[in-house]
């Protein structure tokens, strides 16, 4: 059942919960040894550290991108511009190994397969399952194409999903394949892998969505764009 929460703010809280609760005597009753709570706990701060970095990031980007408009098309109110200043970041925690979403669902998997683990112990450490978010087994990304900058601009909805599995057929007479082009977790995704100059190919692409590394629900429509080389 799903309860890994999608969005990466309440991915950490869920990781902090968890590792809150496993501390102590309940950790001992669930049979998580010394060692698996101080992974437990390096995997939280680490996540967190990551997190707090990537929010930094994205407000730098929006405040550069409307600096660099103001730079270039003026602004009645604005005379004087100066460069947003980029973030400083302090020291990170531990490193871990990636992973640390497998490796709190393997925790998760162990702790609800002990029976002192009730529904309630469950809520308590964040690992209840939320029925609303389980897929139904049949649904098909909503896959959008446009051109950006004379890219290919991919765009869906993840919904309760981690992200998508993208299919492409690049006009080469090779098709689809069987392996996916790329795993995109984020919308929109933009495709820079084009012609050579001079040249044009009509680029094809379909979906799958992804949850827990697994395809699940049905591929999308076909959507299709033609790209010039660059």
């Amino acid at each position: 059942m799903s309860f890994i929460l999608r969005t990466i703010s309440l991915f950490v809280i869920q990781l902090g919960t968890f590792y809150t609760n496993i501390k102590g005597a309940l950790g001992t009753t669930l049979g998580f040894t010394t060692t698996e709570i101080t992974e437990s706990a390096n995997d939280y701060a680490y996540m967190q550290w990551v997190e707090k970095k990537h929010d930094a990031i994205i407000a730098f980007s929006s405040s550069y991108t409307e600096y660099l408009h103001l730079v270039r098309y003026g602004s009645k109110n604005v005379s004087i511009i100066s460069e947003p200043e980029f973030p400083t970041f302090d020291t990170p925690p531990a490193i871990v190994e990636a992973g640390i979403q497998k490796r709190f669902s393997a925790k998760a998997k162990k702790a609800k397969a002990n029976p002192a683990c009730t529904l309630d112990v469950q809520k308590l450490l964040g690992i209840a399952p939320d029925e609303a978010a389980l897929p139904k087994g049949d649904e098909a990304p909503d896959l959008k194409v446009t051109e950006s900058a004379g890219y290919p601009a991919i765009s869906f909805h993840k919904y309760h999903n981690d992200g998508i599995n993208l299919y492409r057929d690049k006009g080469d007479g090779k098709g689809y394949g069987t392996v996916p082009y790329r795993n995109v977790f984020f919308s929109p995704f933009i495709d820079k892998d084009v012609p050579a100059e001079g040249h044009s190919a009509i680029y094809k692409y379909k979906a799958i969505y992804l949850s827990h590394d697994e395809e699940t629900g049905k591929f999308s429509g076909e959507v299709s764009i033609t790209i010039a080389g660059r």
